[in-house]
């Protein structure tokens, strides 16, 4: 199912985001499906605005 909307979504030239990413396995799978963007745990526990401040000005 995800991967038919993902499929949908891009041939409709919009950008797609899976949400839910917990592990580098689960990473590496659903990288076959194409989505533009991943997001979940694998990559950042929540953070507070100020520590997400500090994390993207370096």
């Amino acid at each position: 199912m995800v991967r038919s909307i993902v499929e949908f979504v891009n041939s409709c030239g919009m950008s797609t985001c899976l949400e839910g990413v917990e592990t580098e396995e689960l990473q590496n799978y659903l990288r076959l499906y194409q989505a533009t963007w991943f997001q979940g745990y694998f990559y950042s526990k929540p953070v507070e605005i100020g520590k997400l401040r500090e994390m993207v000005q370096g």
